[in-house]
């Protein structure tokens, strides 16, 4: 997530409207996110500090909780030592990422026990500090000893030591006449003079910045003239600062298929706007909560997508075995016609014979058949009768068990596929589903995700219900009604269609069943064939399957429509 020094200095003017306000609760959501309530107004404010490499940020909030297993010893002091004191303000270091809020009545100590919270909001380098009133660590997220950083230390009982600014200029305070001193003689590529020289230089700030210009990406400083170059270049930047300073909405894009980025100021031009938001802080908070929901989506994905591939395999060669098995089995008569010629060749064996060469009376044809010579005729005819009687006893059983393998396949499959076009719903009602199954282990808590139908409307306006996953196939069928229209692609695991009648099925139109059909073909594994047969028929001729999978139903009245998706 894209938090730049700009964003910060909005950010400072949306927290110290706060200022004044008593700390009433501490507590984590995570490892790397604390999160401080003020009693100030209903609902109560709070301000988010995460401190992670990838989605470092501070922002307002209203609605966060603590989470379970997520304390740390940080949490622990910041509640020891916050808990009832008063936010003084907030304020930037510079024009850098580091946010200092300042608190009075530290432990309930009375206005003269001061705190600092510090956050740094550096990438992989980010920090939260607490500090007394002698600027000393009292506790910090992440501990830094000398042999992670030579230079400075961030270890409690320590001094703080500030972020260096490694030489650069704070553009907040910076004069031309500073600029055109490190004027570069030869024309030199803008955006990277200007990150070698300034605090806070993004690459959305650049972008905007030189779009304010008027200048493009790869524009130099021979752009900007050289008398007024510098003074041009800071005024503006210092203007880019002070639209930041006050409360106001904030703007959502983004460039390309670039991340989204909530901005304080306009973004540049040629980039996609996605919207505006009241404040930074709604922005930052939207954008946040669609990363996390975006990284468990892709998390979740992974792993069931690995569950059901493994279960693919197993069913997969279960099935390759029972195929294999049924064709042996076809040739159980082979076996029974050889006992019987052996049989009726026991005058004409010798002892020790080792082989029979006899006609085959079915099927006209000369066989030899293999003997053994320390086993009677008998006993040869009866081994034979044996293996026929065995591989029919398989010809019985094995056609039942491979359709079952077929189903399952074609069940795993379907999960798979849901699991790699579905949404974050879709998904944690498909890892609900094979829970049920036993693919996956029990949660310790009851899932919270609740199966239910969706639903849409013909053009008609015939209500048309309808799941994607099993459960929500079973709560369509819970809802159906017995002269509701039920809709399936035929002879594919897939979702159902049902549309509502008001029990006059004979009255919806050719047109309506057409449009549901192809969300029915929409909803299967065959969503992308040219023509789908879709099975139509009344809920009053499903029969459910008894102890089946949930959204297991059986037919057979029907017709059939010809659609494409």
């Amino acid at each position: 997530m894209t938090y730049d020094s700009l964003m910060l200095r909005r950010m400072v003017a949306e927290i110290n409207e706060l200022a004044g306000a008593r700390v009433q609760r501490v507590f984590p959501t995570s490892r790397q996110e604390i999160v401080l309530e003020l009693a100030l107004r209903a609902p109560l404010p709070q301000i988010v500090i995460n401190v992670s490499a990838d989605a470092g940020r501070a922002h307002r909030d209203d609605d966060r909780e603590p989470a379970l297993g997520a304390d740390t010893p940080l949490a622990d002091v910041l509640r020891r030592h916050l808990r009832g004191a008063t936010l003084l303000s907030a304020r930037q270091v510079q024009f850098d990422r580091v946010l200092c809020l300042e608190f009075a009545n530290a432990e309930g100590m009375g206005p003269g026990a001061r705190r600092t919270l510090v956050a740094e909001v550096m990438g992989r380098l980010s920090n939260l500090l607490l500090l007394d009133e002698r600027d000393f660590i009292l506790e910090c997220s992440r501990h830094v000893t000398t042999r992670v950083n030579r230079v400075r230390e961030s270890l409690p009982g320590e001094a703080y030591a500030a972020v260096p600014d490694f030489g650069k200029l704070d553009p907040t305070t910076a004069t031309p006449a500073a600029l055109a001193a490190r004027w570069p003689d030869e024309p030199a590529l803008l955006t990277a003079w200007v990150r070698q020289t300034l605090q806070g230089a993004s690459d959305v700030l650049l972008a905007v910045l030189l779009d304010r210009l008027g200048l493009p990406e790869d524009a130099t400083t021979a752009a900007l003239p050289d008398p007024g170059g510098p003074d041009q270049l800071l005024s503006a930047l210092q203007a880019l600062i002070n639209a930041a300073e006050q409360p106001g909405p904030a703007h959502v894009g983004r460039r390309g298929q670039q991340r989204p980025v909530a901005y304080p100021v306009a973004l540049p031009h040629g980039w996609e706007v996605l919207g505006e938001e009241g404040s930074l802080s709604a922005a930052c908070r939207s954008l946040a909560h669609r990363a996390a929901e975006a990284a468990e989506l892709r998390q979740l994905r992974e792993r069931l997508a690995g569950v059901l591939r493994a279960a693919l395999e197993k069913v997969r060669r279960r099935e390759s075995e029972r195929a294999a098995a049924l064709t042996k089995a076809e040739r159980a008569d082979e076996w029974r016609r050889r006992g019987e010629i052996i049989l009726a060749h026991v005058w004409a064996l010798e002892p020790g014979q080792s082989e029979l060469v006899a006609e085959d009376w079915e099927s006209g044809a000369e066989v030899t058949i293999p003997l053994d010579p320390r086993q009677t005729p008998q006993e040869q005819a009866q081994e034979q009768f044996r293996r026929y009687k065995k591989l029919q006893r398989v010809r019985e059983r094995v056609p039942a068990l491979l359709e079952q393998a077929r189903t399952e396949r074609q069940e795993l499959e379907d999960l798979l596929d849901q699991v790699a076009e579905g949404e974050l719903r879709d998904l944690r009602l498909v890892e609900e589903e094979m829970t049920g199954q036993g693919l996956l282990k029990a949660p310790r808590r009851r899932p919270t995700t609740k199966a239910d139908y969706r639903s849409t409307e013909t053009p008609e306006g015939y209500a048309v219900i309808y799941g994607r996953s099993a459960l929500e196939n079973a709560a369509v069928l819970r809802a159906a009604r017995p002269d509701d229209l039920w809709l399936h692609v035929q002879g594919c695991p897939g979702g159902h269609v049902v549309i509502r009648t008001n029990n006059r099925p004979d009255e919806v139109p050719q047109s309506a069943l057409m449009e549901a059909a192809r969300l029915a073909a929409r909803q299967s594994r065959r969503r992308r064939d040219t023509v789908v047969e879709v099975d139509v028929t009344l809920v009053k001729h499903l029969q459910h399957m008894r102890h089946g999978p949930p959204g297991h139903v059986v037919y057979r009245e029907f017709r059939t429509l010809l659609v494409k998706p």
